[in-house]
């Protein structure tokens, strides 16, 4: 590797620590990460972490990429199913990583690099899923007006984020298309406003 001086970094090591820094995250979320914790879990030294990243918040970006937060299960065969796929996190309470991005929202408004990270790892996704969605209901053959998928894939990035910072019981399966059949649907076959 050219420009690089120095032994080559140790990915396995890296991951562990990543690993650890998810941990930390989903248990305390930024006050309690710290050098010495994710060093720590990770069995390392903490020069480990210092090579790595320059600070805490670069350190629990990267740890919320090695995240996936949004499903990327296969079309269903109807938009219905579609969406409720995606929110299909929201039959069961939050899991290590989504407590771990949970504990980043706030800190997002401060820190670019974990605004960017949950861009990239809830935003972006979810728009992919639902612009996927949209598309293969169209393939069908069903009308959805132009521009309505960025409707609704602001009202899911809502509820999505709104799951993140509000303590609430899991919703049941029927619960979940009960929100996508009077929250969803009627934004997505809205008729178009001049």
């Amino acid at each position: 590797m050219l420009g690089r001086s120095g032994r080559p970094r140790d990915e396995e090591l890296t991951e562990r620590l990543l690993d650890g820094a998810v941990d930390v995250l989903a248990e305390g979320g930024m006050s309690l990460l710290t050098v010495e914790r994710v060093a720590s879990r990770a069995g390392a030294g903490r020069a480990a972490v210092y090579r790595r990243w320059p600070d805490m918040h670069h350190l629990a970006a990267d740890a919320l990429r090695s995240c996936t937060l949004v499903p990327t299960a296969p079309t269903t065969g109807s938009l219905v199913g579609d969406l409720a796929t995606l929110m299909h996190p929201w039959t069961r309470e939050l899991d290590r990583e989504e407590r771990a991005a949970a504990a980043l929202v706030g800190e997002a408004r401060t820190s670019l690099a974990v605004q960017t990270a949950l861009d990239e790892v809830v935003r972006r996704p979810l728009t992919a899923a639902v612009t996927r969605a949209v598309a293969a209901e169209r393939a069908r053959g069903r009308a959805v007006p132009a521009g309505r998928e960025a409707w609704v894939d602001k009202v899911l990035r809502a509820l999505w984020w709104s799951r993140f910072v509000e303590e609430r019981a899991p919703l049941t399966g029927p619960e979940v298309l009960t929100v996508v059949e009077r929250a969803l649907l009627p934004v997505l076959r809205a008729p178009q406003q001049d």
